[in-house]
């Protein structure tokens, strides 16, 4: 496949590629290959998940007037919201506060955008996906990678606020891979999900509103972990690998120390088996999605 071009924007403004020179017959025995085939399908076709990503990210802000500026201030703005309400009208005892919360707010972000612009993917590009026969798991990779790599420019901001409140950044850090690492995972893995239900499942965007949102209250974003979950944090960390996340996150950024190398491993391994989870859930009703479509 060759170079991936404009064609139309489906929901959440993630632009669908157009392959240039050739067009195949939709899917015909590709699918039946097994994982196996798929898997191997999937890293031929890197170079255009490369293309799809990089264009998502020229054109993710290019009629804001703000432009790429937004991937700080959208955090930051966010985190003053929250420092208002929580710091100053609820009295929250949390020792750096907007420190705190912006963590939480930009690590979030970054898997909730993936979530949910993936869910419309595939079925904002029924064009493509009738005329062209290429593995459909490229559309949400492509996806997940550019909210993904937007989560790397919105570190800058996280800094700042790091260095106002003197917090220190030291080779703590080096950790960082293995955690960014484990949230990709996790990302991918749900976003295969939602991009292949709501192929089905026209009610899937309701649904998901509503699972979102409980999921951000019970994922320590605007609280510590200790304060609401003091006697079950373990069992909480298992159910909810983004509680994992973001906490060890937290513990580079905010407490300048490591995650436990069991906490480390745990989180890596359960976000894992969600990836591959929810690529063999993708896998298996991705035959299908050209006669739903």
């Amino acid at each position: 496949m060759s170079s991936a071009l404009a064609n139309g924007t489906p929901a959440g403004n993630t632009p669908v590629p157009v392959i240039g020179s050739q067009r195949r017959p939709v899917y015909s025995s590709e699918e039946q290959r097994g994982l196996r085939f798929r898997l191997g399908a999937i890293w031929r076709h890197r170079d255009l998940i490369r293309e799809i990503t990089a264009r998502n990210l020229k054109i993710r802000y290019r009629r804001s007037i703000f432009g790429f500026v937004w991937t700080l201030l959208n955090p930051l703005l966010n985190a003053l919201v929250f420092g208002l309400v929580f710091k100053i009208l609820l009295r929250s005892d949390v020792d750096r506060f907007i420190l705190f919360i912006i963590i939480g707010i930009t690590v979030w972000n970054a898997f909730a955008q993936s979530v949910l612009e993936s869910m419309h993917i595939i079925t904002g590009s029924d064009n493509l996906i009738k005329r062209v026969s290429f593995p459909h798991e490229v559309l949400v990779i492509a996806t997940v990678f550019t909210n993904m790599i937007n989560f790397i420019f919105a570190l800058p901001t996280v800094f700042l606020i790091m260095a106002v409140t003197h917090t220190p950044i030291r080779s703590l850090v080096i950790a960082f891979p293995i955690i960014y690492f484990s949230a990709i995972c996790f990302a991918l893995g749900i976003s295969f999900i939602s991009a292949a239900t709501n192929v089905f499942l026209k009610d899937t965007r309701n649904f998901l509103d509503v699972v979102m949102t409980l999921w951000w209250f019970l994922t320590p974003i605007i609280y510590p972990m200790k304060n609401v979950f003091p006697s079950a944090a373990r069992i909480v960390y298992m159910i909810n690998p983004m509680a994992s996340i973001v906490e060890s996150y937290r513990l580079l950024f905010y407490n300048n120390a490591w995650p436990a190398p069991d906490f480390l491993a745990r989180t890596l391994i359960s976000c894992v088996i969600t990836l591959v989870a929810g690529w063999i859930f993708f896998a298996k009703l991705s035959p299908r999605f050209v006669e739903e479509l």
